[in-house]
């Protein structure tokens, strides 16, 4: 096993960067002009050029004004659902299914590595999870008040 740890501020993360990773890796660490292990840390540090700023999923979403719920087609007893959910999240449909379609794209959009050069998604992050030996958040870490 070749273990590759990665230090951050207030945390570590240690990886199997065993062959199967390091194909995997290679041709995005190649579009960034990286070798794996610095394409491999800058990932992992959330400094990859031209990547999505981290967000909340669960920040507010309001939906705009010309979206319409009576447009949204499907079952009846899953528009029943929807009205149940709304109405027990205290939003109005409109905003609770726009809200959910968006919490949607964000967390498929948090997975994608994208291109430096295009802009374009170029791998799966949530491929290299199976990698990760160990991850330590802060005040766990050793020598951490």
């Amino acid at each position: 096993m070749n273990k590759f740890e990665v230090q951050g501020k207030n945390f570590s993360r240690t990886w199997n960067l065993n062959r199967e990773f390091r194909a995997l890796l290679a041709p995005m660490a190649k579009e960034f002009g990286l070798t794996v292990e610095a394409f491999l840390t800058q990932w992992t540090l959330h400094k990859l050029p031209g990547q999505l700023p981290r967000r909340d999923i669960t920040r507010d979403f309001s939906a705009p004004r010309s979206f319409k719920a009576d447009t949204f087609q499907c079952a009846p007893a899953t528009w029943k659902r929807l009205v149940r959910a709304a109405e027990f999240s205290e939003e109005s449909l409109e905003d609770y299914i726009w809200r959910a379609v968006m919490g949607s794209v964000e967390c498929v959009e948090d997975d994608m590595v994208f291109s430096p050069k295009t802009g374009r998604p170029i791998g799966d992050e949530m491929e290299f999870s199976k990698y990760e030996l160990r991850s330590v958040r802060a005040p766990d870490l050793p020598g951490s008040p």
